[in-house]
């Protein structure tokens, strides 16, 4: 028998049947590792040097030009120009993986 119901030690409604406290611990326990997790990379960057602080800043910085500007600019999506439907997208792509 499926049951609806909030565990009571539970960050979130669980459906479950029989061990629907297991399932609410465990995501318990979840929540504490990723808060631990996320404090833990909190404090070692608000403990960076002046000079870490401005790498991390030009890594971000590159990042988002090889991501988000060189991809409007220069990965266009061809198949969509060339081709209509789905269908003609796929034969396509089918082709040229079997051709080369």
């Amino acid at each position: 028998m499926v049951v609806f119901k909030v565990c009571q030690n539970a960050t979130f409604i669980v459906f479950c049947s029989t061990n629907c406290m297991y399932f609410g611990l465990l995501s318990v326990r979840l929540m504490k590792l990723i808060k631990k997790v996320y404090h833990f990379y909190l404090e070692g960057f608000k403990n960076l040097s002046p000079w870490a602080r401005t790498l991390w800043v030009i890594i971000l910085v590159k990042l988002f030009i090889m991501f988000a500007v060189l991809r409007l600019f220069f990965f266009r999506d061809t198949l969509k120009n060339r081709y209509s439907s789905d269908e003609e997208r796929a034969n396509h792509v089918i082709e040229e993986l079997i051709s080369n």
